[in-house]
């Protein structure tokens, strides 16, 4: 019997998915309350999910692709508040809306963390994986 060789498959030919493509692992879902401003006006929202390079905004307030966005996010357990600044870098369709029941927003690529913001971003997403991981467990 003749054995059939399979394609091969270069690395070239191979498509990363959007998770290989981050720099910065993502957390997620999640909510946390968000203050925002733009140069256009102020607004309140959510992050649902949140990275050391950025967060996706759920907010009925319409953003602006390439916005730029300063934020003021209360992290939960009494960890404080962090401001950073972002940038409007994709949105949610109507059609995403509608069919997958995505919340209206956009995701949002941070501008440079200052290092007490990033300290604390991490020390959130930390604690938020270790209770994760024991949920998982139980």
């Amino acid at each position: 019997m003749e054995k059939k060789d399979k394609p091969e498959q270069h690395a070239a030919d191979r498509v990363p998915s959007v998770e290989d493509m981050r720099k910065h692992p993502r957390l997620g879902p999640l909510v946390i309350r968000t203050v925002f401003e733009t140069h256009r006006s102020q607004g309140k929202g959510y992050v649902t999910n949140l990275s050391l390079g950025g967060a996706f905004l759920a907010t009925e307030q319409p953003l602006l692709m390439g916005e730029a966005i300063d934020l003021l996010i209360d992290l939960p357990w009494n960890m404080g508040k962090v401001t950073a600044s972002a940038k409007v870098v994709w949105l949610t369709s109507e059609a995403d809306r509608l069919e997958r029941q995505v919340p209206a927003g956009g995701g949002l690529a941070f501008d440079h963390l200052q290092p007490l913001t990033a300290e604390k971003l991490h020390s959130y997403m930390r604690k938020f994986a270790e209770l994760a991981a024991r949920i998982d467990e139980d």
